[in-house]
């Protein structure tokens, strides 16, 4: 989430405007995301029935930089967005690729809300901003000015037959998070890794907070695995002004990666395992996961031991052992 940027949530895809771009993961881990030469030895050895299934509810692949854009613009995933908007539908369905599916819907609880709209319009929400936020965070009020409301009608995440398996799930809608979570359980049962945002210091009222949506997101095996991205604020006081170091350490709210909890790999099918191993090494430059789920496929006697050899020369196994 940006400040200051245009930002149109529509409870659905979020279209971005100006150049300005959401920040498209932890570049501590996104620098080591494996190159296309690489990630093509390793689709050959994991040889999966079909393509890894990702679903994005709350950012438009095609005008910001999402986490798998790479990812999709070389063919390894395929991508499910949400778009209740026409004009804004239109233009995606002219511009989409072979690999790129978008829905009317936005996606909640299945019921009808009134979406609050703010002068940052990537504030919208079915919450209303907390005032004492306001004047407790530096930099939120110009941004947090009213814009009226529309009402919308939102369908529950398993209710929508075209969504089908979602092996990554990437979401961030202002607050409607935990929402969408509790009306897609059967979505969650199978997901192998969710990219979520959580909240750490109230921005809206009655907002569910990051520990609300761990517990919940728990009972399904997922676990944190660490944070592509956590926006801090600088606390006000009258003396502010003043303060030589203007650092920002109160943390507002941010993006978590969960990853299916592999200490208990038993609950995995292989095919799970290949597109997890395959997600974390291409979206996340996840090396380590990609060579966990590898092992636990050669123990299970499902990769060639020929080609693991040859994924494995590709790689710099000296420097991770190092590091």
């Amino acid at each position: 989430m940006l400040f200051g940027v245009t930002e149109v949530c529509h409870f659905g895809v979020a279209t971005v405007s100006g150049d300005l771009q959401q920040n498209p993961g932890n570049p501590e881990f996104m620098a080591n995301v494996q190159d296309v030469e690489l990630l093509r030895k390793l689709e050959a050895l994991l040889n999966l029935p079909d393509l890894p299934r990702i679903a994005d509810i709350g950012a438009n692949p095609m005008n910001h930089a999402a986490p798998y854009a790479d990812f999709l613009k070389h063919g390894f995933c395929t991508v499910t967005g949400f778009e209740p908007q026409e004009d804004t539908m239109r233009e995606l369905i002219e511009q989409k690729s072979d690999l790129e599916t978008y829905l009317p819907d936005a996606v909640g609880d299945g019921e009808t809300h009134t979406l609050n709209l703010y002068r940052g319009f990537g504030l919208a929400s079915i919450f209303t901003i907390r005032g004492q936020t306001l004047g407790y965070l530096r930099g939120l009020r110009r941004a947090a000015r009213p814009q009226g409301t529309i009402n919308i009608k939102t369908s529950r995440l398993d209710d929508i037959s075209e969504v089908g398996r979602v092996d990554l799930l990437k979401i961030d809608i202002q607050g409607g998070e935990l929402s969408v979570f509790e009306n897609g359980a059967r979505t969650l049962g199978s997901v192998l890794a969710v990219q979520t945002e959580v909240n750490f210091f109230p921005l809206y009222d009655d907002q569910p907070g990051f520990g609300e949506i761990d517990v919940y997101l728990r009972q399904f095996g997922l676990v944190p695995h660490s944070f592509q991205h956590i926006e801090k604020r600088i606390v006000l006081s009258k003396w502010g002004s003043a303060m030589n170091n203007r650092h920002a350490a109160q943390m507002l709210d941010g993006d978590i990666l969960y990853l299916r909890d592999l200490s208990k790999p038993d609950a995995l099918s292989s095919h799970d395992l290949g597109r997890m191993a395959l997600i974390s090494a291409g979206v996340y430059g996840l090396t380590d996961v990609t060579l966990r789920c590898l092992e636990l496929l050669q123990m299970r006697a499902e990769i060639e031991e020929a080609d693991l050899e040859a994924y494995l020369e590709g790689l710099d196994l000296e420097s991770l052992q190092a590091g």
